[in-house]
């Protein structure tokens, strides 16, 4: 996380990541511009690219776990243990950009607020990519039971997403100090959501192989998954809260009014294209909350305008 973390003295043990830190803090004020950017947005250079990198990684893992279900060989095992470990490393770089903001001293308002949307783009992806393996793997009655759960995870993300945009919107121009921190129900829906992906994918790996430990493995899954849509339920009341009481009366029921217009948006969107033809009913899912996600934004920020 480009944030302050549990995970920034650990890291700091490892010598290339103390290295990259104490080059940071030596040039972070250079004379010259190129290497003082460069030392400076180190950590959001990490936090996009972990955006930018997760789904064609992840995308190749599940494609790999397709090939090993059908053709479990050497080879094909190989396959998958590689694109687990390329998706492990990208993973990984949720620790490592946040290490290096707080160690090297650059945060920033924008890896603040972009880092959590990362941390929900990088889920998205990645239940995308197990739901399509799990649509070849699983039996109806698995199938069913985890697409549901699913759905109200990339639902709940979406929502904390907006919320989150419309918080940062509203934060411009105010001190960096007044950032938040990393919310305490959201990390340990993150925690949860992060034990359930890698239950799911283990179990998705043995299903028709040692059938009774995949499922045990499943139910697992499931468990965690319902645990994590609880969490994520408390963050995003959480999170709702902080947003309507960071103006006076007006604005929380201008805000309100606003949230509702934007569900009323992405339902109509949901209705209009689920059963179309040409694309898949999780993408147009996608679609539709994307497209209410950016109508709360710009009628926040329309709203912060006007009560500025």
């Amino acid at each position: 996380m480009n944030r302050h973390d549990s995970m920034d003295r650990p890291l700091m043990k490892l010598a290339p990541m103390k290295a990259w830190v104490e080059w940071i803090v030596a040039h972070r004020d250079d004379s010259r511009w190129p290497i003082r950017t460069a030392a400076r947005q180190s950590a959001n250079g990490v936090t996009v690219w972990r955006a930018i990198l997760i789904y064609p990684v992840i995308m190749g893992l599940g494609q790999a776990m397709i090939v090993w279900h059908f053709q479990p060989s050497l080879s094909h095992g190989l396959l998958v243990t590689g694109w687990l470990l390329a998706a492990s490393m990208v993973y990984s770089m949720d620790a490592v950009d946040g290490t290096l903001a707080s160690q090297g001293g650059i945060e920033s308002r924008f890896g603040q607020y972009f880092d959590p949307l990362g941390d929900k783009w990088t889920i998205v992806c990645t239940l995308y990519s197990l739901w399509q393996v799990a649509n070849v793997v699983l039996t109806p009655g698995w199938l069913q039971l985890v697409t549901t759960l699913m759905i109200c995870d990339v639902v709940i993300n979406s929502l904390i997403g907006a919320i989150g945009l419309a918080r940062g919107v509203r934060a411009i121009g105010r001190p960096l100090a007044a950032a938040p921190k990393a919310e305490t129900w959201g990390k340990r829906k993150m925690y949860c959501q992060s034990w359930s992906v890698l239950a799911l994918v283990a179990g998705l790996l043995i299903f028709g192989i040692a059938q009774w430990l995949a499922s045990a493995i499943l139910t697992l899954t499931v468990g965690l998954m319902i645990l994590a849509i609880g969490l994520g339920l408390l963050s995003m009341r959480r999170h709702w809260q902080m947003l309507i009481n960071s103006g006076d009366e007006s604005w929380r029921i201008g805000i309100r009014f606003r949230a509702a217009i934007c569900m009323i948006i992405a339902a109509i969107s949901w209705n209009y294209g689920k059963d179309a033809s040409y694309i898949e009913p999780p993408i147009w899912l996608l679609v539709s909350l994307i497209v209410g996600a950016l109508c709360f934004t710009l009628m926040s920020i329309k709203l912060s305008s006007d009560a500025a």
